[in-house]
């Protein structure tokens, strides 16, 4: 299965790092119950640069960032690149939310 996951930040500041640990921590989870999904990962440079100096052994079979956002499409700050990203998939796909944790169980 071809997961997707993207993070674009829009709150700067002290909450940043949680959030993107949670971003971390949910695909490691993941690729850990579900190891032969493909996991996609839309990031900023900075925010992979991050995430590179946090985990060494990274999740994701892919990083790259492709689907910013516009400053016109305030209203959809956060959510514009995950919208762009999942419009040019041409396979099933599932988008991995930060804030999901699956577990063992969860297969059955």
């Amino acid at each position: 299965m071809r997961v997707l996951q993207s993070y674009v930040s829009r709150f700067l500041g002290y909450w940043e790092p949680f959030r993107i640990d949670m971003l971390i921590a949910s695909a490691i989870q993941w690729k850990s119950v579900f190891p032969g999904d493909y996991l996609v990962l839309n990031v900023s440079p900075d925010i992979e640069s991050y995430i590179k100096s946090k985990v060494t052994d990274l999740p994701w079979d892919e990083i790259y960032f492709k689907y910013g956002f516009d400053n016109h499409e305030s209203e959809f700050y956060y959510d514009s690149g995950r919208f762009k990203m999942s419009l040019d998939q041409t396979e099933p796909f599932v988008f991995l939310d930060s804030d999901v944790y699956v577990f063992p169980e969860f297969r059955n």
